[in-house]
């Protein structure tokens, strides 16, 4: 899964001119410690829940994807898939202003997924997940 989530991320940055990002143990075990306490609301039907830390000047960024297919547990179409969906915000992102291009509150989720996925001052990754 870190391979996988790594990879798909650093090909979505290059498109963005990003550094690519690095996988952080420490941050990973950090991130699994919270995913394992539920410290974040999922619904009952989801069998897999992805998590995605990002570092920058010790501080993280953090975001959830909740696979709700319960038809699958292939955790590389649960990667893609994330990846996908965090990327997705850059149909909200103003590129012109770096901005929000809509306001509601999925645009809001989708452009904060989009921007920790793609700082630039970002080196560090880890993801963790829920079964």
């Amino acid at each position: 899964m870190n391979d996988e989530l790594r990879k798909l991320h650093n090909d979505e940055r290059l498109l963005h001119e990003s550094p690519p990002l690095q996988y952080d143990e420490d941050l990973a075990k950090k991130l699994q410690a919270e995913l394992n306490k539920k410290s974040v609301t999922f619904t009952e039907s989801t069998p897999l829940d992805l998590g995605a830390a990002y570092e920058i000047d010790t501080k993280c960024g953090r975001n959830v994807f909740e696979y709700t297919d319960a038809t699958s547990t292939d955790i590389k179409a649960v990667s893609k898939a994330a990846a996908a969906n965090w990327a997705s915000g850059d149909t909200v992102y103003d590129y012109k202003t770096g901005d929000m291009a809509k306001f509601d509150a999925k645009s809001q989720k989708l452009y904060e997924n989009f921007t920790r996925m793609l700082w630039a001052s970002s080196t560090k990754a880890a993801f963790g997940m829920i079964k």
